[in-house]
């Protein structure tokens, strides 16, 4: 079996690396969020080309992301996403499989499953 293929049906790990590090996305992205956007993809029929899977430390520096950001524990995903309607059944698709953190702008999604010590939180930003 393709590693790269591995527990997934539309999407691929490469497509959550960080720039700098080939391979980073099978090797430190946590399962559980690539797996529930596989899922939602395979429902909804949706396209969503990743924007920001995990991040090396040094590529988190690059983008600003603080300390305790999920992106550098591979548990955050942000995908662009530009149609309202098409938000709307991401969003939906996402809280039917229990992902409590949610942030929307009008390009993009970012979800985690880092609830260990973050809130639950549904929101629109401005831009990420």
């Amino acid at each position: 079996m393709d590693k790269n293929t591995e527990g997934l049906d539309y999407l691929t790990w490469d497509m959550f690396d960080s720039p700098d590090q080939d391979g980073s996305g099978y090797k430190y992205m946590e399962k559980e969020p690539v797996v529930i956007l596989d899922k939602v993809i395979h429902k909804t029929k949706l396209l969503a080309e990743i924007e920001v899977g995990y991040t090396s430390p040094e590529y988190a520096r690059a983008l600003d992301l603080e300390e305790d950001n999920s992106h550098r524990i591979g548990k955050g995903i942000r995908f662009k996403c530009i149609y309202k309607k098409s938000r709307l059944l991401f969003v939906k698709e996402l809280m039917s499989l229990g992902v409590e953190r949610i942030q929307l702008s009008d390009r993009s999604i970012y979800f985690d499953t880092d609830n260990s010590f973050k809130p639950p939180v549904l929101e629109v930003v401005r831009r990420f």
